[in-house]
Order: C-alpha cells, then structure tokens, then sequence
C-alpha cells in the first residue's frame, strides 16, 4: 500500500500555525537524493566552547535585529503535536534486518522558548543550540519567522550527555536570570503530593528569582472557598509545607479573588485555585511586578497574566527618619530654624521653622538612608584591619583604643540602621528588632507591594498611560469627598437626646495647659507615618527640650483665634486594599495621613471631647466611648438570640445594615448643627469646624503626592477627632429610630433596638411588616439628612425560627440577603448554637499569621513577642466575643507550640523539650509570660462579673435583668456563656466584696452582701418570702432602708446595721482594692500555682530578651543535650564534644568540663574556689552574694550570653564549632575591658 507524505526538504512538523504544503510526495521520492536548489535560510555551525553565559555584543544584535526593524511582532495562539515520539529512517537494502539500534547520537526536535528576536538568526541559533548538541537544521516556520513564541532546531545530540534546563543569554552586557515554573495540579492529594515534590528539587539553590503560576486544584486558606462543605486545615498542610520550605509568597496580584466556579446556579462553590507565588529573590529584583486575574472566557478557570509593573520613578515626599536625631548635625540646623526671626503669628511661624529644616535638611547625603550602609561597609573594613594586626601584636594599647573606637562606631551606626528599618516597618511589638531584620525587610516589601496595589489595578489596562492612571485615581477621590449635598436641610427635625450639663461645657473651653499639649505629643507612636509635611510624633518627642515653647505658642493661638491655616491641615491619602485580589477602585480605603501639629491638636480637643461623650451618647453605641467595650456588643447580641430560639419567644430578626462610606460622605453641616443642638459651646464647635472644613487632600501614589484637591463632605480616617464627631451623628439615628416607634427585642424591664459600634449597625426587632417598615423609612430619612446612604447589597438579615412571611419582610427592608448566622464585629452570631466550622475565620487568621515565611525569619524571642502581642491578642478578641470550642482550644496550644519552638506550624517534629502548659506560666511562677487560653477566659469572666455590678451598659442591664447574679445556680437552658460565668464566680467569691449603694444592682437573695455572706447564711435559716423584689436598690431610698411592714423587727434591725455608702463609686470590690486590671485577673488565676526563686536573674529590669530566653530554656530543660535525647529514647553519642570524657549535659557543658570551665573562670574570677562544680542556680545565688551593681550585672550577662550562644549555635554535637569560635571572641573581649 502506498502512503503520502507532505513534501519538504526537511521532514515537516504539524502546526496548526501554518498551513501544511499540498504538493505530494510518494515513498520512493522520500529516499531519493534531494536534487532543490532553494537556498537555505539559516545555515548553522557548532561552537562546542561556549561560556555558561552567552554574549552577543551590541554589533551582533544589531546585525541580527535588522531584519526586524521594519516588523510588527505578534503571537500566534501555539502549536498542537500529534504522536509526539521521534521516528528514526534509513533506507532499505535486501540484507536489512529489523533490529534495535544503540545509537551514539540522535537527532531530535527541541524547542527554544523566549529567544530575543535579535538571536534569530543562524549564528545566535547556532551559538545558543550548540549548549545542547550539534544544530542540523530549523523548521519552516522557524526559517520564514511566523511562530515566535519558539524556534524549533533539531540538534544532534549525544546519548550520554547532560543537557541545561536552562540557557543563560546576555545580551550587550545585560544578564537577567530568572526561573519560572508553570503547573497544572492533580486533583488528588496523592498526586499533588508529587507535585509538591518535584517543585522542591527544582527549587533554585542560588539566589535565582522563582515564580510558579498555574492551577494548584487547592486552597492555601480555608477562606479561599465559598459554598460547600467547609476546608478543614489538615488538607492545607502540604501545599503551605511546599511553600514554607521554599520561601515562597502570593505574588502582589488584582483581579478576581475566587479564580475557579463550579458553574451550579442552585448550589454554587467558588474557590481560589490558582495563584502565583514567588520567591524573595523575585520580590527583591521585581519589586513592581504583580499579577492579574482575568475573568473566565474558554475556561472555568481565570488567567493569569504577570505584569511587569509601572515604576514612576517619582521624587519621593519627605518623611522625618528617626535615626536623624543621633546626628549632631541635625541638631545644628535645628538650633539655627528655631533662631530665625519672627514671622506672622506664632502658629506661621512654627510652619516657617519646619520648612526651613526641612530644607536644610534635604541637601545633604547623611539625611539619606543609604549612607548608612556605606558607613558600616568601611567600618566593618576597618575593624578586620585592625583585628589582624592584634592577632600579632595584642599588647598594642593603641590598637586596643582603636578597636573600641571602631566597635562604638559600629554600634551605633548598626542603631541608626535598625531605628530607620523598625520605623519603616512599622511593628510597636517588636522590641529589639535589630534581632529580626530579615522578618523586617519581608514585612517592608510586603507593604510596598500593598502600597503599588491600587497602581497595578490601573496599569493592567495597557492602554492607560501615567498621566491616565493618576488622573483617575485622584478623580476617583476627589468625587468621593465631594458628594452631592443631603436632600434635606431640616436638621432640627430630628430628637435631641441627652444634651452637656453646664459645667461640663465650661470645662470643654477651660485655657489650654502645657501639659495637655505635652501629653499629647508622647503619647503618640514614633513609628506612625507623618502626614505631607514629613515631620512624626518622634520629632516632636525628641527635640521636645528645644522646640517645646514655640509648639506651645503656636497651639495655644489656635486655641485662642479658632483659625487654622489650610497648610496644617492639609491631608496625605494612602490608599490600603481592603482584601487581596481587588477588582475594583472602590475596593480601597482610603487613610487620612495628617500632619502632626495638627495631630496634637485635634488629640487635645478629642481628649476633651471624651469626657462628655458617655453622657451624651445611648449606651448602645460601644464604640470610641470610655469604658464601653466592643466585645459586650457581640455577647449581648448572641445571648439574646440564644434566648430568643430556646424560648421561642415570638418572631425576630436580626439585620446587620452596611452604610456607604460612612467615614467619607457625613455631612458636615449636619454635625456642627447637632453638636449646636447636644449643647457643644460656640468656641468648641468653632475648634471642630476649623479643623474639618476647608480640608485639602492629596494621594500618595508610589511614595509621591500626586493632586490637591478640596472636599466637602466626610471625616478623615486617621484624624483623632472623627471617631467621637462620627459617633455624634450617630447618635441622631439612636434617638431617631427610638422616637419613631420601632419595636426591638423586650423581656420584663429590659429592652433594646439596635447595637452600634461607630458605623457598624445591628438591628434587632419584632419581624412584623409594620415594625420592617417604620425602620426602612427611618433609614431613609436618616440618610435624607445626614449623607449616609444605606448599601442594601452588603446588608444582610436572619430571622428567628418561627418567622414566616419572610419574603414580605425582607421587601419591606429592601434587603434581599438572608442568612442563617451574621459576621458582626468580625465573630459570628447566630439564632442557633455555633458549631466548630463558625470558629475556621479565626483558625484560618491564625493559620495565616503563622504560615506566611517571613515569620520563619523571626528569632526565638521575636517569636515569642510575635505571639505575645499579636496572636495571643486575636485570641483573646475572640473569647471576650465568644466561648470557644475545645476543638479550637486544641488547635491554638499545636500552633503555638510548634510556632514557638520550631518557627513552622506545619513541622512533624515532636520533639517538645518543655510543655506548652510551662510556657504559660507567668514569669515569677517559671513561665515565659504568655497567658493560656483558659487564663484569658477566667480573666475576662471576672471582668464581665466586675463590670456587670459597677458599669452601666446594655450587657450589664440585661445580666442582671436575666439572669439576676452570676451566683445563683444556672439552669440547663442558660448559654454556654453565661454557664462559664457561673463557674468562674463561684471559684473567686472570696475575692470580690460588695458595697452597699443605693442603686447597686445587688441581688437579695444570691450575692454574699451580707458581710461575705449570703441573705439566708446571715438570717441562719429564716423565710426570705418577705423580699419579693429580687434586687436590694428596691429596698432603699434616700440613702436609708425601707422594709415591708410585714419583716420582723428583728430582721430589720439586722440588716438596718449594714451601712449605705452614697459617695462609693463601685458596689462590688475584687479584692477590697481600686478598679482592677485585667492583668489582675491573669494573676490572680495563676495564684495557686509556686513561685520560683530563680525568674529574677534572667527576667530583670535591663534583660536582653534574646539572651534572657535561652537562659531559661536551660534551667527548665529545654534545651536538646544529649543525656536530654537520650532520656526521650533518642539515641545519640553520650560524650562530650569538648572533654570526650563525661557524658554531655547542661552542667557539664558549662562547668563540669575542664575546658569550658576554663573560659568560665578567665571571664569570671573566683569560680575556682568552689569545692564542687556549680550549677547555673548555684552560680547565680554565688554571684548575687559576692558582686553588686555593675559588677553583677556584667557577670550575669556573661552567663546569659554563654548560654544564649550555646543554644544558638545549633545541635550539642557542634560544640567543638562554637567554643573554637568562642575563644577569638574572648580573647576580643579581654581587650575590651582594658581599655574600658
């Protein structure tokens, strides 16, 4: 049978780039001598000695881009192969016989992927495919150019050679390596495993930037799904392993958030299964380049695209550097502004000060960050110089003054560093963080990239230009502080409420003091960004001794004249996405960034303001208002719903109402008309009128201002005063919705409508049609008024389980999405009983703070105020919120633990040294200091029991209504909150002691008020059927008893001896002290528990948390010596590295061991003159009686800083390494102190 074959001189292959040839050839044609004369477009040569990295000169590609001078390039959509395996032809003679063959050389097909167009040509094919093999010939649509996206050269190859994965090509002189690997993931675990894998041998060992984009068919986080069953964090362990193992993050990216839709309209799943991740090497060579997700077209799935970013390259806006302040030259143009004549006003001339600094300042290369690397560069240079001349000539006292000399200009050059990357950071609870300056970088990249965000968003659209991009951006802001203004000016329509008692507002306009302004300024964060001017808090506080009267001047005549220059109060916008992945302009916040004089007038004004804000605000509103917290919000809401669905009491809803911009677009008309209405004097409302109107703005768009543009409407986000000004309006709606009859939750004498914490608003309400009604067109004629506009779209609604018409009631709202459970406050409520799955938002914040790799780059101790004060304070929001599941008590103490020890949640080690339950000590107790979860939650009980009898809110009214005392027995149907409650009250009943007041909410019956004792121990036994009212305050008036005619004499002369205290300000005492802390409480659990003698040499006044925390893992056992593996089952060498004698362990290490000890007593006299080898105890007490103040100090630390080394110079075995290396720094050290 005879076959055709397409005719080339070179065997075709398919694409579908190009139409195939029609002329055909026959079989026998295909042996026979080609006899074509076309001439061949490229003609190649090998060039077995090229270099790693293949140069062409800018003659070469400029010889080779000739061609293409004149082209438009563009990009097919890719080829298609068909039986991808190579045939091999020789032709027939009458003695062949089929045989396998072992060839030495093939010719075989490869692909050449992003060859510059400049290279496309015989020698730049020639050169680049010689790395492989021995280039034969191209294929056609390579020679005619028509598929660019690769050149296809077959290439005689050698059997046994080894062949690059990757060709390096500089072009002129420029060399850019890069990797990136694109995946396509199994949808099984099993498979991806593999995958998982394969990325990690593959994973570039130099510094190479690495991006991986691709379908990875699953989630890094639970809340990367929507719909369906929920993600349990064990199937997220292995590919965070892959991640965390290689360093990797989510690359900056816009677009769509959920990239994949199961495409079910009834029951839909939306999730983010792709995703681009990169490595710290791309961040750092890429610092613009980010990611978009396109909306879906052939696929269920959304492209990728990478962009290579927009850098503007603009000129940076001045910004004060903390570090400035060690300089002594600054500190000479600061004494010469301040010398300049009298300008204006004095607040004028205050401005003028700081823009002559400023310009002094700009002129100079010591005011700019990167001098300092070049400083330490030299010096470090310098001190090696120096240290090699010791090492022949040690006595040299000149060299020895030289080497301090050095090493202080180390230091304090090393300070300045440290100082300017915290400050960049911006990280309050990291102390010393000179110790994790890697885990500060990758948090400032982070925050670049968040800062290009919105940038990116823009620049996706290649056809916006620069000038397009912030054009748009400053439009789209300038609309939004400019809104049309409320339809309805009537603002003494709505009711009042309570209004300033006179002397408060006396009080609010009394002379400004010295000390209000000085307050104001320290207490101010140093890190917290400036505003345009570029002057922070850190500023004012360190040059505080100098500039401290001009401040004054220039505040007190604002104070005094009520004006503020436009140039004070001119504002900075930076702009913060709201989530990752944001599709939309309006998904950012924008964040007012004021200038610090203006901050420490708005703060003193707002201090003022604060004393007058619980008296003239319901208490329903929680937020920016002394004393009232937004957790007791969450708790009464969720109680009340519990009670709601276990009484069946009647039908209810429950609607969370999202307001439009809420910060952006009040009127401000109609603030300074109720602050008129609320009693405010005319000069305050003068200060808070200067302060809001007439504001000017500015973007920050990469580093620079761009636009200025005037607003109208809003409060500034950022501004000390917007809170309380924001929680003044609304207040107008507390009372409005009052006023107009709306029917909320009612039980006997309590009664509430909505909950409020600034603009976040939680209705709850009778679900009929009428009551639905009267709060829609309340709503309305709230918005009418003020500017804020309900967005219906995020508004959500649940009703209780009895409701039925519920289609009619959410018509009614205008609210279409109905929910079972509502996110308020960031924690779930729910008409029903929570399960595990509402608790993964916190498990998967928590998953997500320990997962990401820059905390990896943390130290032991950072690690441990990572969790002190970030994680442990999420933790802690939850259970004032919530009572927690044993399921997430489990997972948080794993976390932790893992997090702490080993720096990876995901670790398979189980190698604990110390428990986790250790840990939780308090320090004096033997602990690191970190409360556990069940001290948080007894703590916070005891502060619910506290505030429930001394502050007056909507949680305490409805306790107390409720449930009467946490002392009385709780009955089966009571929350599992209030449950806890009980518990904890009786477990302190000894340590809270009741006064007597008139209006104490006391229980008769329940609370041991009776000197310690309850009513019926104290009667011993008599009928308390004569106190039909349940609380004692029914039973006192005018400060005096008043029984029923029907209680004995006796009775009454009884408890007519317990005095009534009118003055008292709290009815229940802990502990018969003043109000308590919350520490207090976390103490107070921890009481039974022993102290331990030796927390006061490693946690004192001056300790080094580095040192201080290696100190302790000694003395609790945990550090990994080798009688410590052994005493676990793991089997290692028991003798010392050192003395190769003893077995190693702790105090053999430091003390029993001839040669450590050694080096012990050269650094400390008199250790010899123990009988007996001391233990780190032992020395410690020795010390303490032998040395004091600077001397003890001194040799303390040496302690800490020989264990602390120990500890971090790795595995036991290493010790030989360490003590080597310890010698030289010894020997260092000696020359130190003689020249001290």
């Amino acid at each position: 049978m005879e076959t055709s074959l397409l005719t080339s001189d070179f065997p075709f292959l398919s694409s579908s780039g190009v139409v195939a040839p029609v002329s055909l050839r026959n079989w026998n044609q295909i042996c026979a001598p080609s006899n074509s004369s076309a001439p061949k477009v490229f003609s190649f040569s090998h060039h077995p000695s090229e270099p790693e990295i293949i140069p062409f000169s800018n003659e070469k590609l400029t010889k080779g881009g000739d061609k293409w001078s004149l082209c438009l390039v563009g990009y097919s959509i890719g080829v298609w192969f068909l039986l991808g395996k190579p045939f091999v032809l020789q032709k027939w003679h009458p003695k062949f016989k089929p045989k396998r063959e072992n060839f030495l050389e093939v010719p075989i097909w490869v692909k050449i992927h992003d060859l510059p167009l400049a290279c496309w040509n015989s020698e730049g094919i020639s050169r680049i495919a010689s790395k492989i093999g021995v280039p034969i010939a191209a294929d056609q649509l390579t020679e005619q150019k028509m598929r660019l996206t690769f050149a296809r050269i077959c290439v005689l190859v050698d059997c046994n050679a080894t062949y690059p994965d990757v060709i390096k090509v500089s072009l002129d002189g420029d060399v850019v390596e890069l990797k990136v690997s694109i995946v396509y993931a199994s949808n099984n675990a099993t498979g991806r495993k593999d995958l998982w894998s394969s990325l990690n041998m593959v994973a570039p060992s130099s510094e190479l930037p690495w991006a991986i984009f691709g379908d990875f068919n699953c989630c890094r986080f639970a809340n990367e799904k929507s719909g369906g069953s929920a993600i349990h964090h064990s199937q997220l362990v292995d590919i965070n392993n892959m991640i965390f193992a290689n360093c990797l993050v989510d690359m900056h990216s816009v677009g769509n958030f959920f990239t994949w839709y199961n495409q079910q309209a009834l029951n839909p799943i939306f999730i983010k299964l792709d995703r681009a991740l990169v490595n710290e090497n791309w961040m750092e060579k890429f610092p613009n380049a980010y990611c978009s997700f396109q909306n879906p077209s052939c696929s269920d799935h959304s492209p990728i695209i990478l962009h290579s970013g927009v850098s503007f390259k603009p000129h940076h806006r001045f910004m004060f550097k903390n570090f400035w302040t060690k300089n002594d030259r600054f500190w000479a143009y600061l004494l010469n502004a301040i010398s300049l004549p009298l300008v204006g006003n004095p607040l004028s001339h205050f401005c003028y000060v700081l823009r002559h600094l400023k310009g002094a300042i700009k002129k100079h290369d010591w005011a700019n960050s990167n001098s300092l690397n070049t400083q330490l560069d030299s010096l470090h240079e310098k001190q090696q110089n120096i240290l090699d001349l010791l090492m022949s000539n040690p006595l040299d006292d000149s060299l020895a003054a030289s080497l301090k000399d050095t090493n202080l200009q180390i230091s304090d050059v090393s300070s300045k560093q440290a100082s300017w990357i915290i400050q960049r950071a911006k990280l309050n609870w990291l102390q010393h963080g000179e110790d994790d300056i890697k885990f500060l970088y990758g948090k400032i990249r982070s925050c670049i990239g968040s800062s290009k965000s919105l940038v990116n968003l823009f620049t996706a659209n290649p056809n916006m230009e620069k000038g397009d991009v912030i054009n748009s951006i400053i439009k789209h802001f300038q609309d939004l502080f400019n809104p049309a203004p409320p339809s309805c000016t009537n603002f003494l329509s709505l009711p009042i409420g309570t209004i300033i008692p006179d002397a408060y507002a006396n009080l609010l306009v009394s002379p400004i003091l010295e000390d209000e302004i000085k307050t104001a300024i320290f207490k101010g964060s140093s890190k917290s960004s400036p505003g345009p001017d570029g002057f922070n808090y850190h500023f004012y506080k360190s040059t505080w001794h100098v500039i401290g009267p001009l401040v004054c001047k220039a505040i007190r005549f604002f104070f005094h004249k009520g004006y503020l220059p436009s140039g004070i109060k001119a504002t900075a916008l930076a702009i913060i996405p709201k989530h990752r992945n944001a599709v939309a302009i309006s998904d950012y916040r924008p964040i007012s960034l004021c200038n610090t004089l203006y901050k420490i007038i708005a703060k003193i004004i707002a201090h003022r303001m604060s004393s007058v804000m619980p008296i003239i605000v319901k208490e329903t509103q929680a937020g920016f208002v002394k004393a009232r917290l937004s957790t007791d919000s969450i708790l009464l809401a969720s109680d009340i719903l519990s009670f709601v669905n276990k009484k069946g009491a009647g039908n209810m809803f429950c609607a969370k109402i999202d307001i439009k911009k809420a910060f952006d677009s009040v009127s401000r008309e109609f603030l300074l008309s109720r602050m008129l209405q609320k009693g405010f004097p005319k000069p305050f409302i003068n200060w808070i009128k200067a302060c809001i109107s007439n504001v000017n703005f500015s973007v920050i768009i990469e580093g620079a201002l761009e636009g200025f543009f005037s607003s109208s409407a809003g409060l500034r986000q950022g501004c000390p005063l917007s809170p309380f000004l924001f929680c003044l309006v609304m207040d107008a709606f507390s009372n409005l919705l009052d006023e107009r009859g709306f029917k909320g939750f009612k039980v006997d004498n309590f009664h509430i409508s909505h909950l409020l914490y600034a603009d976040d608003v939680l209705i709850l309400g009778e679900a009929t049609l009428d009551n639905c009604t009267i709060l829609s067109a309340t709503l309305e004629e709230f918005a009418n008024v003020s500017g804020l506009h309900i967005n219906y779209d995020k508004s959500s609604v649940m009703f209780s389980k009895n409701t039925t018409n519920r289609d009619l009631l959410c018509q009614a709202l205008s609210i279409c999405n109905v929910s079972h459970k509502l996110v308020y406050l960031g924690i779930h409520i729910s008409f029903t009983r929570l399960k595990v799955e509402d608790f993964l938002p916190l498990m998967d914040k928590i998953h997500k703070k320990f997962t990401g790799w820059k905390a990896n780059l943390l130290s032991f101790a950072g690690r441990l105020q990572y969790l002190k004060f970030t994680i442990q304070n999420t933790i802690a929001y939850w259970i004032r919120g919530s009572i927690l599941p044993k399921t997430v008590f489990k997972f948080f103490r794993k976390t932790c633990s893992k997090f702490l020890f080993f720096g990876d949640i995901t670790s398979i080690k189980k190698l604990h040294m110390v428990s986790w339950d250790s840990v939780c000590l308090p320090k004096q107790k033997g602990g690191l200091g970190i409360p556990s979860i069940n001290a948080l939650q007894f703590a916070f009980n005891c502060s619910v029991i506290w505030r429930m009898y001394n502050c007056s809110s909507p949680l305490s009214n409805w306790l107390s209504a409720h449930y009467i005392s946490p002392w009385r027995p709780p009955s089966t149907k009571d929350s599992k909150f209030w449950i806890s409650i009980c518990k904890t009250a009786v477990s302190v009943k000894k340590n809270f002691t009741f006064i007597i007041t008139p209006n104490a909410p006391i229980s008769v019956c329940w609370d041991h008020w009776c000197n310690n004792t309850t009513l019926a121990e104290f009667v011993g036994g008599a009928s308390l059927d004569y106190f039909p009212h349940p609380f004692l305050m029914s039973y006192i008036s005018n400060s005096s008893w008043v029984f029923n005619s029907l209680i004995p004499h006796s009775l009454k002369t009884a408890l007519g001896n317990f005095q009534i205290v009118e003055s008292a300000s709290s009815c229940l005492l802990w502990k018969n002290g003043p109000k308590p802390k919350f520490k207090d409480f976390v103490e107070d659990y921890y009481m039974d528990f022993s102290d331990c003698s030796w927390h006061k040499f490693i946690w004192h006044k001056k300790h080094i948390l580095k040192n201080s925390v290696y100190v302790w893992l000694a003395l609790v056992g945990g550090l990994k010596t080798q009688d410590a593996l052994r005493h676990i089952n793991i089997y290692v060498l028991v003798v010392c590295s050192l003395c190769n004698s003893i077995p190693e362990s702790v105090n053999h290490i430091f003390f029993e061991c001839t040669y450590s000890f050694d080096i012990l007593n050269s650094l400390i006299p008199g250790t010899r003159n123990f009988l007996l080898r001391p233990t780190i105890l032992q020395l410690f007490y020795w010390m303490e009686n032998e040395f004091s103040g600077a001397f003890l100090s001194f040799y303390l630390l040496i302690v800490r800083t020989l264990l602390s080394d120990w500890i971090l110079s790795g595995i036991a075995h290493s010790l030989a390494y360490w003590w080597s290396g310890l010698s030289a720094a010894v020997s260092e050290l000696f020359w130190i102190l003689r020249v001290l």
